[in-house]
């Protein structure tokens, strides 16, 4: 008689879950300002006239940080329907810039990883993921990278939304939510300025944030991105150079 014996494998590879760790470990540093910010859209939720439910619910369907807020500004100045979904359109309009940054990466991904990963989609999520794109050529582990990223900052942005929505009454609800998305996406975009057009991007947008604190809900951000793209486009090509280069695997590794 033979016996046959099945050979159990790990349904995820060592050097997979290698990659989801340093996805991980490289959006940890930033996480502590996503559940601020899950936390403070939180309080304007219990604040505002939207169902508490609902706008929690809204970070898990939506997962749009700014977009949110300024559709729940319309919804609390009584704008009809079409003109709420038509501004968290117009704000989260950037998200289409990001995904064709990464759509020929993403290309050769299998489709329920595509799906999966473009619904963790954000701003953050999208410049690391683009940095590690430059670095690591290889399409399994840049997934796995991506899905370390886009789950820790989409998971703890709704645990903090739905503590905001639960503690709303002790939450201060004046918290300077324009803030909070410019400062993470600074933090983040620092360390890959290699170039003058970059740097002059930076520095024009992060003054039209500071400047334009007072703008409508959502605005102020995409307003600052439409001004340091602009500045960074107009840079002279004599000034286009890039003194350092891409980081390398070792410097991304102990980002």
């Amino acid at each position: 008689m033979t016996v046959t014996r099945e050979i159990s494998r790990p349904i995820v590879a060592p050097m997979q879950w290698q990659q989801y760790r340093a996805g991980a470990r490289t959006a940890l540093p930033l996480v502590p300002a996503s559940v601020v910010f899950g936390l403070a859209f939180g309080a304007v939720i219990y604040t505002s006239t939207v169902d508490p439910v609902a706008g929690a619910l809204s970070s898990v369907f939506m997962f749009a940080g700014a977009g949110q807020l300024a559709m729940v500004d319309q919804i609390d100045a009584g704008s009809p329907a079409v003109l709420v979904i038509m501004t968290g359109l117009v704000i989260s309009a950037r998200y289409a810039l990001f995904s064709a940054s990464l759509a020929p990466t993403m290309a050769r991904f299998p489709r329920r990883w595509r799906l999966g990963l473009a619904f963790m989609l954000s701003d953050i999520v999208s410049v690391l993921c683009l940095r590690r794109t430059k670095i690591d050529p290889d399409p399994v582990r840049q997934r796995w990278y991506f899905l370390g990223v886009g789950t820790m900052f989409a998971g703890f942005n709704i645990s903090g939304t739905v503590a905001g929505v639960a503690l709303g009454s002790v939450l201060p609800a004046s918290w300077q939510m324009q803030f909070v998305v410019p400062l993470i996406l600074i933090a983040v975009v620092v360390p890959v300025i290699r170039d003058v057009p970059a740097v002059v991007a930076a520095l024009v947008a992060l003054t039209v944030v500071l400047v334009g604190r007072d703008l409508p809900s959502g605005s102020t951000i995409i307003v600052a991105a439409l001004a340091g793209i602009a500045a960074g486009y107009l840079v002279p090509e004599s000034k286009r150079k890039e003194p350092h280069g891409p980081p390398t695997l070792d410097e991304a590794s102990q980002a």
